[in-house]
C-alpha cells in the first residue's frame, strides 16, 4: 500500500506550474464523451406489413400495432428510426413445435426461426407486451403474466368511437380474475398511456402487486442461438450487437448507465419515486445509521438514448407516481439484455404485529393503493435543430422542463442579475444536562448579524440566510408549530432587528424548520406521529456511535399535522418581519397516515402541496420533490452526484437543467468537503450557487447533540473560502445572467461545453491540461465565458 504524504502548500503550486501535465482519468463521476452513432436502415414499414396494422399518423409519427405480441412500433419520419415498444419475438417453444411439425429438412430450416437465448415463456412474454402485471399468490410470492403471454392472458385492442388517435388494450388474467383497460393516446410527439382505478376489474385486483408498462422499449444487447441443420440442433448462444447508448435515471443530479456487456453479474436499479414512505414499508420500526444515505428520484422521470442524437425518448408521470419505481435491469442480471421501465405498486406484504413485543405475521396490505396511471413517451429526433430537443439526456431535459412550465408547475422566470449565496446558520441544539436537557447555543442573533455585515462589507452580496434551531430546544426539541424565543440566542426583538437590518442590506433572513421528524421532547408524538399500515406508530431509530445524544428515537408527522404546523408556525414568522421561510423535511419526504382519520400518499402530496401554495412567503426548501417545485424559490441542497451504484457509468445535471431559469438552486454545503478546484467547477458547470452551513462558535461544541453532523462550520475557518468561492463563480456567472441553459457538450474527458439562450457559452476544463477551442486556449482546471451571436442548441 502506498503511504500518502503531505506537502506544503507552496510546493504544490510549484507543481502545478510544471509544464508536464498529467492525462484526465474520468470516472462515474463526469460525464463521459458521445456514443458511436447506431446503424439502421431507414424504414417505414416496422416489419413484415402482414404481422402489423397501421393505426395511424400523427405529425412526425407513424404507429402500427401487432396483435398477437401487444406490440407498438413507432416509427419518426424525422430519421426513419423505429421503435417498438416489445422486442418482438417469438417464443422459443413454439418455434421448436414448428420445426419438430415439419417433415423435410428444408421446412425445418424454414421453420427454426433463431431462439432467444435466457428468455424462457415469462420473460419472452414481458418482453413483447404492452403491459405486465405482478400478483401475489396464497404463500405471498410474486408472480408474473402480460398482456400477450403465451397462457394466461387475451387482450384486445379497440378504438374510441369518435376520437382519433385513442385506443384501449382491454386485457383480461382469468387465473387471476384480474382486468385491466390501458388506454392508449397517439400523439405527435409520442405515446401516452392511462390506467384508471376504478376499471380494475376482479378479485384479482386484491392481489395485484404491480404493473409494468412497455418494460422492453429501448432495450438493447440480448443473445440469439441459431439452428443448425447438419446437427438438427440449436448451437451455442450468439451475442446480438449491443446498441449504443444509455438510460437516464433521476438517480441525485442525474446518472447515465451505458449499454456495456457485463463480465459480472449486477443488481438492477430500483429508484422509488419521492423515496421511502415508511408508513408503508414492510415494518414499521427502521434504522437510521450514520452513513450517506441513497438518492432517491424527486422527479418521476427516466429516458433511453440510442446514439450520439439520434434516437431517444423521455417519459414522465402526471399522475400515479407516490407509487412508482423506476426499474433498470442491467445486462447478465435475469436476461442479457438492459431494459427499464416504470413500475406502479398497487400492494406490499408488510408485518403485521399484534403485541409490544412484536409478534405478527406477514399480510397484503389490509387495503390496496388506490390511484390513477397518466405517463407519457415522448420521442426525441437527431440534433434538436429542429425543435431545440436533441435526442439525448440534455434533450430529455429540456422536453421534461417544457412539459411542467406547460402545465404550469415551473415558470420561466429568469434569475436575478447578481449571482446569491444560501448560508445556513446553527443557532443551537439541545444537550443532555444533569437534570433535563439544555441548549447549546453556538450562534446567537448578533452573532448572525455580524458575520452576514462582514462577508456584505466583503463585496459579497445577494445573500439569503437560514436559522437552524433559533428557538428554545434548538434544531431538535423546538415546537414546529410556534417560535418561542430564549435570550440565550435572542429574544423576539433581536430576530426583528436581525431580519430588518439584514434586509436593508439586502440579505434575506430566514427561520428554517423541519416539519416532518418529531420526537418525545418536542411534543406528545402518539396524537401528532403517522401510523403504519399495520395501524402501528412509525419509528426510526436512530444508530450513532455518539451515545450521548439526547434524542435516539424519532418519529415522522401525519400530513394533516405537518400542513397544520407550516401554516401556523409560518403565521408567527411574518410577524418578525420574515419574507421568507425555509422548509425542510416534508419538503423531500413522503410520509402517508394509515391510523384515525387516515391519508393516503396522493392526500399527502395534496395536503403539503397546498400548505406550500397558501404562505404567501418565499420559501426554501431542501431537496424539494417535483410535485412542490411551483411554490419553491430556492432549491437548497440539490444533489451534485449520484448514489454511485456500480452500473452507473456517468454523472449528468438532469435535474439542474430541468430547473434552471425557474428557481435558484444550490449545491450542498461547500464548507462539508465540496470546495476543492474541481469541486467549484462542477457546481459552475452544473449551474448551482454555493451554500455554507456556518456557526459563530466552534463546531465542535456541538458534539454531543444531534446536531453532531455538523463538525465544521466556525466562521473563522471559512471566511476566505466564502468569500474566494463566491468570486470565482460570480466572475462567470455576472456573464450569463438572465440567459437560461439549453445545452451541454462534452468535448473530451474533463472538457465541458454549456451553451445559454443569449449565446453565451461557458467551457470548463476539469483537466490538469490547456485545452484550446476556436483559437481561445482554457486553463487548467478553469472555466471560461465565450458569448456568440445566435443561441446554440443541444447537448451530449
Amino acid at each position: 500500500m502506498r503511504r500518502m504524504r503531505f506537502r506544503p502548500i507552496a510546493a504544490l503550486l510549484a507543481v502545478a506550474i510544471m509544464p508536464a501535465f498529467t492525462a484526465y482519468v474520468p470516472s462515474m463521476r463526469d460525464t463521459g464523451p458521445p456514443e458511436p452513432p447506431v446503424e439502421y436502415s431507414l424504414t417505414i414499414v416496422p416489419s413484415d406489413p402482414g404481422e402489423y396494422v397501421m393505426l395511424g399518423e400523427v405529425g412526425n409519427l407513424q404507429y402500427y400495432f401487432r396483435d398477437d405480441r401487444d406490440i407498438i412500433a413507432v416509427v419518426d419520419k424525422r430519421n426513419g428510426y423505429t421503435w417498438k415498444t416489445g422486442l418482438d419475438v417469438p417464443f422459443n417453444l413454439d418455434v421448436d413445435s414448428a420445426v419438430l411439425a415439419a417433415a423435410t429438412p428444408e421446412e425445418r430450416l424454414a421453420a427454426a426461426a433463431p431462439k432467444e437465448d435466457r428468455l424462457n415463456a415469462t420473460f419472452t412474454g414481458m418482453a413483447n407486451s404492452l403491459l405486465s402485471a405482478e400478483f401475489y399468490d396464497s404463500a405471498n410470492n410474486i408472480g408474473l403474466v402480460s398482456s400477450a403471454s403465451h397462457t394466461g392472458a387475451r387482450s384486445e385492442l379497440y378504438s374510441v368511437d369518435g376520437s382519433a388517435g385513442r385506443y384501449v388494450l382491454d386485457i383480461h388474467f382469468p387465473d387471476y380474475d384480474l382486468g385491466v383497460k390501458l388506454h392508449i393516446h397517439l400523439t405527435g410527439e409520442g405515446l401516452r398511456y392511462h390506467i384508471l382505478d376504478d376499471e380494475l376489474a376482479g378479485e384479482g385486483v386484491n392481489s395485484l402487486a404491480a404493473l409494468l408498462i412497455s418494460p422492453f422499449l429501448g432495450a438493447s444487447g440480448g443473445s440469439q442461438t441459431f439452428y443448425d441443420p447438419e446437427t438438427g440442433d440449436y448451437g451455442a448462444p450468439v451475442r446480438k450487437p449491443m446498441i449504443p447508448g444509455y438510460i437516464l435515471v433521476p438517480d441525485g443530479p442525474g446518472a447515465l448507465i451505458r449499454f456495456r456487456q457485463n463480465s459480472v453479474v449486477f443488481d438492477k436499479y430500483v429508484g422509488a419515486v419521492y423515496g421511502v414512505n415508511y408508513a408503508e414499508t414492510t415494518y414499521h420500526t427502521s434504522a437510521q445509521f450514520e452513513t450517506v444515505p441513497y438518492k432517491t428520484p424527486l422527479m418521476p422521470v427516466f429516458g433511453i438514448a440510442h446514439g450520439d442524437r439520434q434516437a431517444a425518448f423521455a417519459f414522465w408521470a402526471d399522475s400515479g407516481a407516490e407509487h412508482l419505481e423506476l426499474i433498470v435491469s442491467p445486462e447478465s442480471h435475469q436476461t442479457n439484455y438492459y431494459y427499464a421501465y416504470p413500475r406502479f405498486v398497487y400492494n406490499r406484504t408488510i408485518w403485521q404485529v399484534y403485541n409490544r413485543r412484536g409478534d405478527g405475521y406477514t399480510r397484503l396490505y389490509p387495503e390496496r393503493n388506490h390511484f390513477d396511471v397518466d405517463v407519457t413517451y415522448r420521442f426525441l429526433s437527431g440534433d434538436g435543430s429542429d425543435d431545440g430537443l436533441p435526442a439525448d439526456y440534455t434533450g430529455m431535459a429540456l422536453a421534461y422542463r417544457a412539459h411542467l412550465i406547460e402545465t404550469g408547475l415551473l415558470t420561466q422566470s429568469g434569475m436575478a442579475a447578481q449571482m446569491p449565496i444560501h448560508l445556513d446558520f446553527v443557532m443551537s441544539d439541545l444537550k443532555r444536562d444533569i437534570v433535563g436537557y439544555r441548549n447549546m447555543v453556538v450562534t446567537t442573533a448578533d452573532g448572525a448579524g455580524a458575520i452576514l455585515r462582514d462577508l456584505i462589507g466583503a463585496g459579497i452580496g445577494n445573500i439569503n440566510a437560514g436559522l437552524l434551531g433559533a428557538q428554545r430546544g434548538g434544531i431538535t426539541g423546538g415546537k414546529p408549530w410556534k417560535l418561542d424565543f430564549t435570550r440565550s440566542i435572542g429574544s423576539g426583538s433581536d430576530f426583528r432587528a436581525l431580519i430588518s437590518d439584514m434586509a436593508g442590506l439586502g440579505a434575506d433572513v430566514y427561520f428554517t424548520q423541519d416539519y416532518s421528524s418529531i420526537n418525545g421532547i418536542q411534543m406528545r408524538t402518539g396524537p401528532n406521529m403517522a401510523f403504519h399500515r399495520n395501524n402501528w406508530g412509525v419509528r426510526r431509530i436512530i444508530e450513532s456511535e455518539n451515545t450521548g445524544v439526547p434524542i435516539t428515537e424519532i418519529s415522522f408527522a401525519r400530513p394533516e399535522k405537518s400542513a397544520r404546523w407550516l401554516s401556523s408556525q409560518a403565521s408567527d414568522m411574518r410577524k418578525t418581519g420574515a419574507v421568507s421561510i425555509g422548509v425542510d423535511g416534508i419538503s423531500s419526504r413522503l410520509i402517508s397516515h394509515h391510523g384515525t382519520r387516515p391519508t393516503n400518499a396522493g392526500e399527502a402530496i395534496a395536503l403539503i402541496a397546498a400548505a406550500f401554495d397558501s404562505l404567501g412567503m418565499s420559501i426554501s426548501a431542501y431537496t424539494p420533490n417535483h410535485y412542490l417545485w411551483g411554490a419553491v424559490d430556492r432549491f437548497i441542497n440539490a444533489p451534485l452526484l449520484p448514489t454511485q451504484y456500480i452500473i452507473q457509468t456517468d454523472t449528468v445535471p438532469f435535474l439542474q437543467m430541468v430547473l434552471n431559469g425557474s428557481m435558484e438552486v444550490y449545491g450542498p454545503y461547500a464548507n462539508f468537503s465540496f470546495y476543492t478546484r474541481s469541486d467549484v467547477l462542477r457546481m459552475i458547470d452544473y449551474n448551482v450557487f454555493p451554500s455554507f452551513v456556518l456557526t459563530e462558535k466552534p463546531a465542535y461544541l456541538l458534539a454531543e447533540t444531534n446536531s453532531a453532523g455538523f463538525y465544521s462550520t466556525s466562521y473563522d475557518l471559512y471566511r476566505d473560502v466564502i468569500i474566494s468561492v463566491y468570486s470565482e463563480m460570480n466572475a462567470v456567472y455576472g456573464q450569463i445572467a438572465g440567459q437560461v441553459w439549453i445545452g451541454r457538450d462534452v468535448m473530451q474527458s474533463g472538457v465541458i461545453i454549456n451553451r445559454y439562450d443569449g449565446g453565451a457559452i461557458v467551457i470548463i476544463n476539469y483537466t490538469e491540461s490547456p485545452f484550446t477551442y476556436e483559437g481561445q486556449t482554457i486553463a487548467p482546471l478553469s472555466a471560461v465565458v465565450q458569448m456568440r451571436q445566435a443561441p446554440g442548441g443541444g447537448g451530449r
